[in-house]
């Protein structure tokens, strides 16, 4: 199997509008991408291109050996034989059909005997805890199990390339978990070989970038519909290429100023200490509430603004010269209190 499904440089517009500028994503057999972004960024209108649904303006959909093939030798896509399944944002289904007959249809026509029709169809209503509903139709089903049956019915034919548009959009409480966990079973399954050495290539948009870090092996943050950063979660995450990405992952401040002899200076005054001695000259470091320590200080250029509670924590937003960083911290403070802050050492675990 060719082992990656590439969308190169792909621009997309509605009504005069870009919605996505050259964007660049990739589904790679055994492997999940996650598309993070906001309500409007583009997440949909990607998927529904590298789906074939949609003409890209520019740009094109290719298979390659890699990502890295996918741009000099990628072959175009021939969506008519692409062994594609897709769940729609919409869910998309087929109001007259039980979910036993959703399945059925998928397989009609795939060339499979009886016997094999009737175990696939099995195996996805099972998987998906879908066994004993398989004689409803959508309207008798609650969003929760709408959704998977979405699930069940882009699985059925044993894609090999799986396509997931939010597909925990509407759900909450019980219903979101129970998807969920059934999704991170599912995605794990794409990691391992198939009986026939085959593995499945995922890409999952959702604008849900907690729930993207816990599945995905590759995340792609798409901002105003050009990708913004791209790389493991983990990467993605400590070391991201700007303030509003790191916003997309998580909680996240920022300080500006100058470093010297392992502080970051703003003003004159020393807003952040515990810097590598090595770093000097303009910086602005973007914080994590994990990474930073406040230490009551009644001369100190912090202040506290607000104190809440979070179970195992309490979470500061503390100023500093101008600017709002957030705090994991073990008790509470009141606001009002001023302190110091410093860069939590590597060694140090964070809270």
């Amino acid at each position: 199997m060719t082992a990656t499904l590439a969308g190169i440089d792909l621009t997309f517009g509605y009504g005069g509008r870009d919605v996505l500028r050259g964007a660049t994503a990739a589904a790679r057999a055994g492997r999940v991408t996650a598309v993070v972004g906001p309500s409007g960024s583009g997440k949909t209108t990607l998927l529904w291109l590298m789906a074939g649904l949609l003409v890209p303006k520019s740009g094109r959909v290719v298979l390659a050996e890699s990502p890295d093939a996918a741009q000099a030798s990628g072959k175009p896509v021939d969506f008519g034989r692409l062994r594609l399944g897709m769940v729609f944002q919409s869910s998309a289904l087929w109001e007259h059909l039980t979910a036993e007959e959703h399945l059925r249809l998928v397989l009609a026509g795939k060339g499979l005997g009886r016997g094999e029709r009737r175990r696939r169809t099995e195996e996805a209503l099972a998987r998906l805890n879908l066994a004993a509903l398989r004689r409803r139709r959508p309207g008798e089903l609650s969003g929760g199990e709408r959704r998977r049956l979405a699930v069940a019915r882009a699985v059925a034919a044993d894609p090999e390339w799986l396509l997931l548009d939010e597909p925990l959009v509407h759900l909450d409480g019980p219903a979101r978990e129970e998807l969920f966990a059934l999704l991170r079973g599912l995605l794990a399954d794409t990691r391992a070989a198939q009986p026939a050495g085959r593995q499945a290539g995922v890409l999952l948009a959702t604008h849900d970038a907690a729930e993207a870090m816990r599945l995905a092996d590759e995340i792609v943050v798409l901002l105003d519909g050009a990708v913004a950063q791209a790389g493991p979660p983990e990467e993605v995450y400590r070391r991201p290429a700007s303030l509003v990405v790191a916003r997309m992952l998580g909680p996240a401040g920022e300080l500006a100023g100058e470093a010297a002899a392992g502080v970051l200076s703003c003003g004159g005054r020393p807003a952040l200490e515990g810097l590598p001695p090595e770093d000097a000259g303009p910086r602005r470091i973007i914080l994590r509430p994990e990474d930073v320590r406040f230490q009551a200080d009644g001369a100190g250029p912090a202040s506290v603004r607000r104190c809440e509670f979070q179970g195992d924590t309490y979470l500061l937003m503390v100023e500093c010269c101008g600017s709002d960083v957030l705090v994991r911290h073990p008790h509470a403070v009141a606001p009002g209190a001023t302190g110091r802050l410093a860069l939590r050492p590597a060694s140090e675990p964070r809270p």
